[in-house]
């Protein structure tokens, strides 16, 4: 089973069009949870409840006087921990919009080589720090191998793909990035991540 965690802050409109996404682009189904990492006084938190989706469990995360993107480890963690039977894992930001047709059928033929631990897009390879690194914006991994080997998320490192790689060096194993990348809109960050089978 695929489980996906979206980490959710003040992004109605790109949540929903994640979500809708996911689901055309499925070849099977998977479970998700959304961390709702917004104020518990704003406007904006999801309108949506348990009751949306039989497959859908929502997380409010009490983030006290924290701003932004400041709980997101530890908005990842819980969700990821709340579904850790499941074997693949997903990390997907709100605006990380999925374009690849049975990406869930490409999950697991991916995972279906034991030495790969971690599968995820590379939108900044064009950075030295960045490169070979699958970033947390949409990031694919076995659950059970976080769990045992890694366990945490941290942001004092340039971003959590780093965790991935540096552990599967030091264990032997892989980690697999989407090498393709184009910037359609100058001076704007939007970019298509892919691979010679076509975009992600």
């Amino acid at each position: 089973m695929i489980h996906v965690v979206i980490p959710h802050y003040r992004a109605r409109v790109w949540l929903h069009a994640n979500l809708q996404l996911l689901r055309r682009y499925a070849g099977c189904s998977f479970v998700e949870t959304i961390v709702d990492m917004t104020e518990q006084d704003s406007p904006t938190r999801p309108w949506f409840t348990l009751t949306d989706h039989k497959d859908r469990k929502f997380i409010p995360l009490d983030v006290g006087t924290a701003k932004g993107g400041e709980p997101l480890a530890q908005a990842l963690k819980i969700g990821v921990e709340s579904r850790n039977d499941c074997d693949i894992t997903v990390l997907v930001d709100p605006d990380a919009l999925i374009l690849r047709p049975d990406w869930t059928g490409e999950l697991h033929r991916i995972f279906a080589d034991p030495d790969i631990i971690a599968a995820g897009i590379n939108p900044r390879s064009y950075a030295p720090e960045f490169s070979g690194q699958c970033e947390w914006n949409w990031c694919a991994f076995r659950t059970h191998f976080w769990r045992e080997k890694i366990g945490h998320f941290q942001w004092m490192r340039i971003d959590i793909g780093h965790l991935f790689r540096d552990t599967a060096n030091r264990l032997g194993k892989k980690v697999k990035t989407w090498p393709f990348v184009s910037n359609p809109y100058p001076g704007k960050p939007g970019a298509f991540v892919g691979d010679d089978q076509g975009l992600w």
